[in-house]
């Protein structure tokens, strides 16, 4: 799972894994990544920076869930030349507790940030 994680090989043995490359820009760092690309989630003072660097072109919805309140659903665009950036006004972050879920445009959760 990571670069510092050690494995024994017996002898002739073998160890896979499968991983993916790719630049990411224009989101400051990220707080998850995977083959859909890449989401950065910083708490600021009226709400959540949110950025998602897609690894292709699409459409979709970041959906922004925090101290239990109505889903925030926000629909966008966007591709490895125009990631996603935008201050989402969230109201009463007293507990700090958040997620945001990166929907494809079926639907389908393919990232997601939790706070502890």
């Amino acid at each position: 799972p990571s670069f510092f994680d050690q494995a024994q090989l017996p002898a002739n043995g073998t160890l896979t894994w499968r991983e993916s490359w790719y630049p990411v820009h224009g989101i400051g760092d990220f707080v998850v990544a995977g083959e859909a690309g890449a989401l950065n989630v910083t708490k600021t003072g009226g709400g959540l920076r949110i950025g998602f660097y897609p690894t292709a072109r699409g459409s979709g919805r970041l959906v922004v869930v925090a101290d239990g309140q109505d889903p925030i659903r926000i629909p966008f665009t966007a591709g490895p030349d125009s990631p996603f950036r935008e201050l989402v006004a969230v109201q009463g972050l007293t507990t700090g507790r958040y997620q945001v879920q990166v929907e494809d445009s079926d639907g389908q959760i393919v990232m997601e940030h939790r706070t502890p």
